[in-house]
């Protein structure tokens, strides 16, 4: 957990992010595969259970709404739902996934993926992207960030809006 409070993510010590804990378990299941040290696969599952901490409760991140389930990079009430962030998340439960085969872990990817996709629209400005559900405008940095996620979930999942979002918000960064 954060030792100290943020104030555009969460203002109380002690808080865990979604984002993190994804990019934290990548690393990990990147290593078990890189060195077959079954010490990186206790690591994974370790880090994989921080998914199960709902929203609200003590380093919780897990959320579930109208859209689908969540795993906050900030996790604060009301839900902002950064868009890069829950990618980041999911991504590292894919890695897991890929290293260990858990079907839990596919089923999460799947329901993640839905999330986003059922969201995305609400994304689109009509001229750039949202940062967050809560209204906040991306960066010029994030916005190339939402550009090669969107490319990468695209080649990963095949789905069709994540291609269109790629060439609409990449065209917007010219």
């Amino acid at each position: 957990p954060f030792p100290y409070g943020l104030k555009e993510f969460n203002p109380e010590p002690n808080w865990v992010s979604g984002m993190y804990q994804g990019q934290i378990l990548s690393c990990f299941a990147r290593a078990f595969h890189l060195s077959g040290e079954a010490t990186y696969l206790d690591l994974c599952e370790r880090t994989w259970k921080s998914f199960e901490l709902k929203l609200g409760e003590p380093y919780g991140f897990r959320y579930v709404d109208k859209y689908g389930l969540w795993f906050e990079e900030a996790p604060k009430l009301p839900a902002n739902h950064i868009l890069n962030g829950a990618i980041f998340a999911l991504w590292g439960i894919l890695d897991y996934f890929k290293i260990s085969g858990k079907p839990e872990l596919e089923e999460t990817w799947n329901q993640g993926i839905l999330t986003i996709l059922n969201a995305l629209d609400h994304y689109d400005l009509g001229y750039w992207s949202l940062y967050d559900l809560s209204g906040t405008i991306t960066s010029y940095y994030y916005q190339s960030v939402h550009v090669k996620q969107m490319n990468a979930l695209y080649r990963q999942t095949g789905e069709e809006p994540f291609r269109k979002y790629a060439v609409k918000w990449a065209t917007q960064l010219q």
